[in-house]
């Protein structure tokens, strides 16, 4: 097949660490499946989807199927991150005394945001509040045991402003806390250029969305294509595989789309 994207996209970490993210949330999705040989054919079935699957584009359809899970189901935007040429990955295994939570949860009430494990350890291990402790490890066990075992999975965290964040993995991180263990697997992504998002994926279904409502407003009043270009514009302009999403998957021969095209071309 012609190559249309950047290697990066192609990267086997990334891919791993998107897999690893959807097989992780599959077993949330499907509660009830508890075989291990059917979570053992499932994963396997997802680790192929980048390339091999013949129902699936390669590249494509795997990071615009990552966006649609992660985005549609939980509004977590990771694509970003994990498709931009300006943060590298590496995976190894972390002390969580080194680490920040990255989202708010009932557990994390006492706490300002975005804590750093020290002082939630601090405040969970205190005598004084050994009631409250006892509570939210039994809820958090409980939360555990809702599906599948998944509590094996690596944290995704990224570095920031000297930080280590984490992005997804949240309560498994509250839970080592809980279970006294001091190191987690982990894949950290760490910015080793400006703009921290570059060349990025932009999800097709996006750009096709602009384009399906410049068609419909161009019908109507003709006065909007500009308005929908320039926003275009602003989601590709940094992305070689947005702008050929654009120009080779969302784009018809329609009058709408032939209009929208010249604009989006002019002012890229």
């Amino acid at each position: 097949m012609e190559q249309k994207y950047l290697p990066h996209l192609s990267d086997a970490l990334r891919r791993k660490i998107a897999v690893q993210y959807l097989q992780h949330e599959f077993r949330k999705l499907f509660p009830s499946l508890r075989e291990t040989s059917a979570w053992q054919t499932i994963d396997s079935e997802v680790g192929k989807w980048f390339s091999d699957n013949p129902e699936l584009a390669p590249v494509r359809d795997f990071w615009n199927g990552f966006h649609g899970i992660t985005c549609g189901f939980k509004l977590k935007n990771l694509l970003p991150w994990l498709t931009s040429q300006n943060i590298d990955w590496q995976e190894q295994e972390i002390n969580i005394d080194q680490l920040n939570f990255g989202n708010d949860f009932l557990a994390l009430k006492y706490f300002k945001p975005n804590p750093t494990v020290v002082e939630v350890k601090k405040w969970y291990l205190d005598p004084v509040n050994e009631k409250v402790f006892e509570e939210a490890k039994n809820i958090l066990q409980q939360y555990s045991e809702t599906s599948s075992p998944r509590d094996n999975f690596s944290l995704l965290v990224v570095e920031e402003k000297g930080e280590l964040r984490v992005i997804d993995g949240n309560r498994r991180l509250l839970k080592a806390i809980f279970d006294q263990q001091e190191k987690l697997p982990a894949i950290i992504g760490k910015i080793i250029k400006e703009p921290r998002f570059f060349e990025t994926w932009m999800p097709t279904s996006v750009l096709l969305e602009l384009t399906w409502l410049n068609q419909r407003e161009f019908g109507l009043f003709g006065l909007q294509t500009k308005s929908i270009a320039k926003t275009i514009v602003a989601l590709i302009k940094g992305s070689q595989a947005g702008q050929y999403e654009f120009f080779n998957r969302c784009l018809g021969e329609g009058l709408a789309d032939k209009k929208l095209r010249q604009v989006v071309q002019g002012l890229l």
